[in-house]
């Protein structure tokens, strides 16, 4: 059972995974939720905004650092996660879990759009239910399918397209395209979004142990 961001709950660290996550210099390590809750829990992590320096930060930014990570990363899955508005429920089972998808990278799925424009056409969209939009927030997979993939969306970068506000409309972009190996969680087996309201002020509790997001 997760109580809070900085609680500690028992979670540990699956053999063969390891995780990235960005906590900006501009702020310490333990004043974002994810770091914070794996410290207090002695599992290391990689924070790939490491180097950035405290200067303006942008959410695109993540896309290089996330390549440079998941290159360098020694295990053969990899969870990559923001690191202010995510928190671990559980990471037991969660490989097994992205085995059984047949997928090689399954994102976080969300109920609504963002940004709000037709970039992806969805295979089997009908069948998806509410959760069917990608969050880019946070996602698992192979190191090699994320490697592949992170480095498609670089390359989607450096078109340009869409402008420097956030990575979502980059990784969507490629993920329109390689659909037979990216995928979204719609069902929410590993990873479960609730209001900022709902995290803080009640008890959570999922039938499938997740990867919390806000």
């Amino acid at each position: 059972m997760l109580n809070h961001c900085g609680a500690k709950c028992g979670i540990s660290l699956p053999s063969g995974l390891s995780i990235v996550t960005f906590a900006h210099e501009g702020r310490a390590e333990r004043e974002y939720s994810l770091p914070r809750q794996l410290w207090n829990n002695n599992i290391l992590f990689t924070n790939a905004a490491i180097g950035h320096g405290d200067g303006h930060w942008e959410h695109i930014v993540k896309i290089g650092h996330a390549l440079c990570a998941i290159r360098n990363a020694r295990t053969p899955y990899i969870l990559i996660c923001d690191a202010k508005d995510v928190a671990v429920q559980s990471l037991e089972g969660i490989v097994e879990r992205l085995a059984m998808t047949g997928l090689g990278v399954l994102y976080n799925a969300t109920s609504s759009r963002w940004v709000d424009e037709e970039i992806e056409t969805m295979r089997d969209e009908e069948k998806m239910g509410n959760y069917k939009f990608l969050n880019a927030g946070v996602c698992i997979g192979r190191k090699d399918a994320l490697f592949d993939f992170y480095g498609a969306v670089y390359e989607e970068l450096r078109v340009d397209r869409y402008g420097d506000f956030s990575e979502q409309a980059y990784v969507r972009k490629a993920f329109d395209s390689r659909q037979d190996y990216v995928g979204i969680d719609h069902g929410r087996k590993l990873f479960q979004v609730v209001s900022h309201s709902a995290y803080y002020t009640t008890r959570l509790s999922f039938e499938n142990d997740a990867i919390i997001i806000w």
